[in-house]
């Protein structure tokens, strides 16, 4: 049972989030080389991704301006957290590499990311599951154009993870006027435990990857 996507440009192949976090939980993490504490935004190509089209919803009308938005959160949180922000290329994005400033753009690394940062940021990214299974705070946040044109798409996809957890979520501007809450409280365990056991995996198969589950189908045929 999963809610968690696939990610098919990993070096790891299209292997279910769940499967990743039982391989390489209690590795160490040598490819993150980031060296600071993190925060990650768990990006989600939001201004060009091509889905927004196959959805039949609008592009943002400017994408600078949502970059611009982005980049102010980001700088708000370094300042009050003394944390480095890095972004979590979703694997469809093709950035130039100055889209949010000057800040490291790291592609095929979610799990590595989520596992070594101090919390998350996100939209609706399917990769908040690492941040539950890492038992990680997740910021959910919006801008007013999000608000304005997904309110029932892709906000109401946040809406859905949001509630589900216990947490709150945020209009970039609210928190640019008014300040940041204390991100490191953004977590609710019960919750957290209760999305693994119902979207992930189940007491039965807790432990193991989806091929041995389906090898001992098979075998039980």
């Amino acid at each position: 049972k999963t809610i968690a996507g696939l990610d098919r440009k990993s070096p790891l192949g299209m292997v279910p989030d769940y499967d990743v976090f039982l391989k390489y939980q209690f590795l160490p993490m040598q490819q993150n080389k980031v060296g600071k504490k993190t925060a990650v935004f768990l990006d989600v190509y939001l201004p060009y991704h091509p889905d927004i089209s196959v959805m039949k919803l609008p592009y943002l009308s400017n994408s600078a301006a949502y970059f611009s938005e982005m980049m102010a959160l980001f700088d708000l949180i370094e300042r009050e957290y003394e944390i480095d922000v890095v972004i979590a290329a979703h694997p469809c994005a093709e950035y130039i590499g100055n889209e949010f400033g000057c800040r490291k753009i790291l592609h095929n690394m979610s799990h590595s990311l989520v596992r070594d940062c101090d919390f998350v940021i996100s939209h609706h990214s399917n990769s908040i599951a690492y941040a539950v299974m890492y038992h990680k705070p997740v910021l959910f946040c919006f801008t007013n154009e999000m608000k304005k044109i997904y309110k029932t798409s892709l906000l109401h996809h946040q809406n859905c993870y949001a509630q589900y957890l216990g947490l709150p979520t945020f209009c970039v501007n609210y928190l640019l006027k008014f300040g940041l809450p204390d991100i490191m409280n953004l977590i609710e365990i019960k919750p957290y435990k209760e999305f693994v056991s119902d979207f992930l995996t189940c007491k039965k198969s807790i432990n193991q990857v989806s091929g041995d589950i389906i090898i001992d189908v098979i075998d039980n045929l």
